[in-house]
């Protein structure tokens, strides 16, 4: 005997799950109301407060540096800046001086439409296709210039 399963329609986090992998090769998975990218080798993830992370990323688009950002609601919130580059233990400790943190290659990071106790996650600036993400070390000299323009 067996027992008939009816397959349920796919969720937003799932559906965004299938579209990451299926546009990005993406390393992806989802469950409720989260969906998630495991970082490759290489590849980071940098949390920066805001008003900090507006700078930044103003910073880094006069410079033509661009990709993904992710805006995490919250109080404070803060942004996600996806990058490639290994964050060594010097970066990262100049990282947290500016009071952001890192998260390096192997690490389950949230991805829009992940919904936070605050509301969901969103971009600020979405992935583009065959797009590599900006270097570690460009993110790091550009908080630099960002943090003097208050």
């Amino acid at each position: 005997m067996t027992i008939g399963a009816t397959e349920l329609p796919a969720g937003p986090c799932q559906s965004a799950a299938a579209r990451y992998r299926d546009e990005f090769g993406w390393s992806c998975g989802a469950l409720d109301t989260e969906v998630w990218i495991r970082l490759a080798h290489g590849a980071g993830a940098v949390a920066v407060d805001q008003p900090l992370a507006g700078r930044l990323r103003t910073t880094l688009i006069a410079g033509g540096i661009t990709g993904p950002v992710i805006d995490c609601p919250g109080r404070p919130g803060y942004w996600v800046f996806l990058v490639s580059g290994a964050g060594a233990p010097a970066t990262r400790s100049a990282l947290s001086a500016f009071g952001c943190s890192y998260r390096g290659g192997r690490r389950l990071i949230d991805l829009p439409p992940t919904q936070s106790g605050c509301g969901p996650l969103s971009w600020i600036d979405p992935p583009v296709p065959d797009t590599p993400f900006p270097l570690l070390d460009a993110l790091l000299g550009a908080l630099d210039h960002a943090r003097a323009r208050r």
